[in-house]
């Protein structure tokens, strides 16, 4: 059994979508920090769930604020589909992941 490779981003780094080409080819899933909400349809327990993403409109807004341009990182996730993961990103989860990083040191 072989070991995937997996590369993680920041909320910018899609804004220089040439540098993720190389990253496309090396890496076997790429995970990006989104604007969106994950919802999960359990409703048939023997199948894989399902997830559907939504934009989350608070932190849109505040990613457009910040220039992070969550139009574009949309289209570049949606060419790149087969090898992305999304993780919400929101104004609460930098706590959470700071107290989640402590543990783990």
């Amino acid at each position: 059994m072989s070991r995937e490779l997996w590369a993680t981003y920041s909320v910018r780094d899609h804004l220089e979508p040439r540098g993720l080409a190389a990253d496309v080819m090396l890496f076997d899933r790429l995970v990006f920090p989104v604007p969106e909400t994950s919802l999960f349809d359990m409703s048939r327990p023997e199948m894989p769930a399902v997830v559907e993403w939504r934009r989350n409109p608070e932190e849109w807004k505040r990613w457009q604020k910040e220039g992070w341009e969550p139009e574009s990182q949309e289209h570049l996730l949606d060419m790149l589909r087969p090898v992305i993961r999304k993780i919400p990103w929101d104004r609460a989860d930098p706590d959470t992941r700071t107290t989640e990083r402590r543990r783990h040191v």
